[in-house]
């Protein structure tokens, strides 16, 4: 069986790096984006292929394109693929999988929402704690300025009398 797994499959992303980023870290346009792409999709190829391996089951074009996704047409590299029609295994996995992460993105947004609640009830609160000192320390300050006013008052009276 041909292997579509050489060793240099990974510098071949690496050769794409170096063609689509210069020397001082600037990507070409949308080169980043398809970067990352392909290295994710190489980890999860390499990942599924090692677990294929240990079953025993190993049918490369089918790792492929359960991660990828199957293509009818011109596909680069191996010319022209005869259209099939894939019983929604891809489609069901990948809507299941979209589903699984909408479900966590939204379990982790709720909680965010709670935990934001949380701290503006704290904040509040705090704020709340500030102001009721600070009417305090203004009431203090106003007593003192009634006290200290009527003591030059009577210290007044005092030297109009002499």
């Amino acid at each position: 069986m041909s292997s579509t797994f050489k060793g240099d499959d990974k510098s071949l992303i690496n050769q794409f790096k170096q063609t689509h980023c210069s020397k001082n870290g600037v990507w070409g346009f949308g080169a980043e984006e398809k970067y990352l792409s392909i290295s994710f999709f190489y980890n999860q190829i390499v990942e599924a292929k090692e677990a294929a391996y240990e079953t025993g089951s190993v049918d490369e074009t089918k790792i492929v394109e359960n991660i990828l996704g199957y293509r009818s047409g011109y596909i680069k590299g191996q010319g022209t693929a005869q259209p099939r029609i894939i019983r929604g295994s891809r489609s069901s996995s990948t809507a299941t999988h979209f589903e699984e992460k909408l479900s966590e993105y939204s379990q982790e947004i709720q909680s965010l929402k709670e935990e934001n609640a949380s701290m503006r009830e704290e904040h509040s609160r705090e704020i709340q704690m500030l102001k009721d000192e600070n009417n305090k320390q203004i009431e203090s300050t106003k007593q003192m300025a009634e006290k200290y006013d009527k003591q030059m008052q009577d210290m007044f009276e005092m030297i109009r009398k002499l």
